[in-house]
């Protein structure tokens, strides 16, 4: 399950947790926060919610426990403005991960 899952507040990974998901990015990456919301760095979202300070991990990639299916990366991706512009892509970063997929 993957998406924008537009979460505030750290309390809301719970519904995640009792349906048995692993938040991916945590697995991986504990240490460092995974913000994909963030008017300090990305300029589009001054541009749509000028006065909206806040840092946010809006965007989540999980999956149940498997056997079949292993997470080799997870990372953050068009967090960079496009090209010469200030502008990027959009006003959430994006997570790309890679899988191992076996029978």
């Amino acid at each position: 399950m993957l998406g924008d899952f537009n979460f505030h507040h750290p309390c809301e990974n719970r519904n995640l947790e009792n349906l048995k998901f692993d938040d991916l990015w945590l697995e991986r990456h504990s240490h460092f926060s995974g913000i994909t919301w963030d008017p300090s760095t990305n300029s589009l979202i001054n541009v749509i919610y000028p006065f909206d300070d806040r840092k946010m991990r809006l965007d989540r990639i999980c999956l149940r426990p498997s056997t079949q299916v292993d997470l080799k990366e997870i990372m953050l991706t068009a967090d960079r403005p496009m090209g010469k512009s200030f502008l990027y892509p959009s006003d959430h970063y994006a997570l790309k991960a890679t899988f191992a997929i076996s029978k």
